[in-house]
């Protein structure tokens, strides 16, 4: 669920995430864990992450369309 910071950016409109991150990345993206589910955020749909430890929590402010497409709001 949201924790939010609806901003408009240079993306379009974005939502900031409370998630855990998995420390998994490829080049084009990376895994968090939000509740019970795994996903896979572009870092292309990515403003900002904090807290980027491996298995650590932290925040990420993602575009509103992929947080909707992931199912994340």
């Amino acid at each position: 669920m949201p924790r939010f910071r609806d901003v408009e950016g240079p993306l379009g409109p974005t939502i900031e995430l409370a998630v855990t991150f998995t420390g998994r990345e490829s080049d084009l993206a990376y895994e968090i864990i939000e509740g019970d589910k795994k996903y896979w955020i572009p870092f292309s749909q990515t403003t900002e992450r904090h807290g980027v430890l491996k298995g650590g929590e932290g925040t990420i402010v993602i575009t509103e369309w992929i947080a909707a497409e992931k199912g994340l709001i």
